[in-house]
């Protein structure tokens, strides 16, 4: 049985962690519900996805700022040195250059107040630790010994402390002067 599947777009997704577990489980002949392996599962399902849209937005912004700030910085020195000797330059850029210049500064600000590439690293580093714990959390599973209820809960009570650092690290990325 593949442990993954495809979305709509044709990419491969990880089937949800609870699903990967039980099948697991019911392999090695344990059949019983625990309900905190449910919801360690649609936790870390929640964080994952969580921690996958902040990467987008990090990675989209950090691309914007990059791109924009130089190039309006290069467009308003152009226009306050030069504007004058080029006459198309002249009127369109030379009427806009104060407009510029202050989305030029805001986007400055946002870009020093919110570091997207400090924070994109970051959380690709977040999006690995999620990677590796769900390894480790499926590889120790696979290994664990008696396989019953007590070691089960005990299993899964030392995979949540573990998780919950996790946690820790993204939540840490709410605030700007945190990253």
């Amino acid at each position: 049985m593949s442990n993954n599947t495809c979305d709509p777009a044709g990419k491969k997704k990880n089937e949800h962690l609870y699903h990967v577990a039980k099948t697991v489980l019911n392999r090695r002949g344990y059949d019983n519900d625990i309900p905190s392996l449910k919801e360690l599962a649609d936790s870390f399902e929640y964080n994952n996805q969580k921690i996958l849209s902040k990467i987008w937005w990090y990675k989209v912004s950090g691309y914007v700022l990059l791109i924009t700030i130089p190039i309006f910085s290069a467009i308003i020195a152009v226009a306050m040195n030069k504007g004058e000797e080029i006459p198309a330059f002249s009127l369109s850029i030379l009427e806009i250059a104060p407009s510029l210049s202050i989305l030029l500064v805001v986007l400055t600000v946002l870009n020093t107040a919110f570091k997207p590439g400090s924070r994109f690293t970051v959380c690709c580093g977040i999006g690995l630790d999620l990677f590796h714990w769900r390894l480790e959390f499926l590889e120790g599973l696979e290994l664990l010994e008696p396989l019953d209820d007590k070691s089960l809960v005990t299993y899964l009570e030392a995979a949540r402390k573990k998780f919950r650092k996790i946690q820790e690290a993204d939540i840490n990325l709410a605030l700007p002067e945190q990253a």
